[in-house]
């Protein structure tokens, strides 16, 4: 009880004429407050005072278990790092911080009905008498909660610093570690494959510049064999002293080529031609010269 409200329940009591204005004349009430003040009601105040003043006091150990529990949370929380292990023991220490909210919320509601009924007593002036039968008894149900409360917190920071859950969170470290230098590893790896990539890009343009040259030598090849074609369908003269002019078309595949040459048969024993073949599609030209001899 604070002594603000002392000070109200004793004006209370002087107006009632439990105690006179002249007992507290020079301060002779607070010096001797028992003369004036039936001592059993002053010592069930200040027990009174202390209950409230431990309560208080465990109102504040109460605070700290919350933040203590809500900080151990947050470094749960933190440690989870999608490991499973961890996950199970989080769901362990939700229960854990349950049941200690549950207690919590329980010793709250004691603490509430003993305010309440120091409440209702200062409240009720007229029945101090009789309730102060009572007080001894709830002063000793007062100590055994608070002596309750303070094992039970008790309880609390032991299960808070229990050494399986520093094992436990240990371990879940090692395992983010572990975790860490594997996506470190990947890294690495998806580095190599980067230049395995390039590489491959550089390898397949080089392939496809190849293809091109295929592909152009293909051209190439159909246009010759085409040309070649043309040109064998050249004739050569029959007749001693004959010159002849011949034109060819020739063929392979898809392409086309054209020829013309001429030849002279100097005697029955040697003749000579030549030719020129173009094809249809673009592309170098082809000749041939040659000689024949006969006997």
């Amino acid at each position: 009880m604070t002594y603000q409200l002392f000070k109200h329940h004793l004006v209370a009591l002087m107006v009632t004429g439990a105690i006179s204005v002249n007992a507290l004349a020079k301060d002779s009430f607070l010096e001797n407050p028992s003369a004036n003040l039936p001592q059993q009601v002053f010592k069930n105040r200040v027990d009174i005072f202390n209950n409230e003043t431990n309560i208080n006091e465990n109102k504040k150990d109460i605070a700290i278990n919350k933040a203590n529990i809500a900080s151990i949370e947050k470094d749960v929380m933190r440690n989870t790092g999608g490991i499973d292990r961890l996950a199970k023991q989080e769901l362990v220490n939700r229960a854990r911080i349950t049941k200690n909210e549950l207690d919590i919320q329980k010793n709250t509601k004691s603490i509430a009905e003993n305010t309440a009924s120091i409440a209702r007593i200062d409240g009720n002036l007229e029945g101090v008498n009789r309730v102060l039968q009572n007080v001894d008894v709830r002063s000793t149900e007062n100590a055994a909660r608070s002596r309750a409360n303070e094992q039970k917190i008790a309880e609390n920071k032991k299960a808070i610093e229990n050494k399986a859950d520093k094992a436990d969170v240990e371990k879940n470290r090692a395992d983010i570690a572990a975790n860490s230098r594997a996506i470190a590893t990947f890294r690495s790896s998806s580095q190599n494959i980067a230049a395995l990539t390039t590489k491959v890009d550089r390898n397949t343009a080089r392939i496809d510049r190849l293809d091109s040259r295929v592909n152009e030598l293909d051209k190439e090849v159909k246009n010759g064999l085409a040309s070649q074609a043309a040109l064998s369908g050249l004739f050569q003269p029959y007749n001693v002293g004959s010159l002849n002019l011949s034109a060819a078309v020739g063929g392979y595949k898809s392409k086309t080529a054209l020829a013309v040459g001429s030849g002279y048969r100097f005697n029955q024993n040697v003749a000579a031609k030549a030719g020129v073949a173009v094809s249809t599609n673009g592309g170098s030209a082809t000749y041939s010269v040659g000689l024949n001899f006969e006997w």
